[in-house]
């Protein structure tokens, strides 16, 4: 009678268990954190070395910075001068970072600019520096282009680019390093670890998500990257 008792109790258990569901998102989110072993397997996607770039703290890589001239116009007198603008622009590629743009490079632009022109009244030369940039409209990640698909992407890697960083800078800063808005995308507190299971968790299940794709052919490859607020990790 005991066994019996006992027989019941675990099978009330699994059904109970089974009835409530694991959401299968905790163990195949859509981004997964790479594998540091000895030895990796040339043929796994998410295995590295102890030797890979992958293991290191560096998020991302500073290029060559280069200078970059734009033209303007100030009224002087209540007459129109032209103007010749210089701002430095450092352009960054990531380190194993997962987005659908995280294969392209990014830039960020100087805060500050130097302006140059020739008043009309004294003909003379007139250099203002360090004056805020007004020709900032290119920082940070670029609004995704969906003729991209998902040629600039990536699953796996190390972390991603808040969604919610990304939208600001594009939608309300206009990428414009300048505006208070803008938060860069350089900043870690900017950056989400894909061990973080809470932010991986907000894009769902990979499996459904792949299902899904292909039972409706209207939703593309982008839908893999969407999270629950409808923001793309790009």
């Amino acid at each position: 009678m005991r066994i019996a008792v006992i027989i019941l109790f675990l099978l009330s258990s699994v059904a109970n268990v089974h009835s409530q569901g694991v959401p299968r998102f905790l163990w195949s989110p859509v981004v997964r954190p790479y594998e540091f072993v000895p030895n990796p397997d040339s043929n796994s996607s998410k295995q590295r070395g102890f030797d890979s770039n992958s293991n290191k703290q560096k998020t991302h890589t500073l290029g060559t910075p280069y200078l970059v001239t734009e033209f303007g116009s100030v009224t002087v007198g209540g007459k129109k001068v032209t103007t010749t603008d210089t701002f430095w622009v450092y352009p960054y590629t990531s380190n194993d970072r997962v987005g659908l743009s995280a294969k392209k490079a990014f830039v960020i632009e100087s805060m500050i600019m130097n302006r140059s022109y020739i008043d009309p009244d004294t003909n003379k030369h007139v250099f203002l520096k360090d004056i805020p940039n007004q020709h900032s409209s290119n920082s940070g990640v670029r609004e995704y282009n969906p003729l991209d698909k998902v040629l600039f992407a990536e699953m796996y890697g190390n972390y991603f680019i808040k969604p919610s960083v990304n939208q600001t800078n594009q939608d309300d800063a206009g990428l414009n390093v300048v505006d208070s808005a803008f938060g860069s995308p350089l900043d870690a507190s900017n950056l989400v670890s894909t061990r973080n299971i809470e932010e991986v968790m907000l894009l769902g299940d990979y499996k459904a998500k792949i299902r899904l794709i292909n039972r409706m052919p209207h939703l593309s490859e982008t839908y893999l990257y969407l999270n629950i607020k409808g923001q793309l990790v790009q």
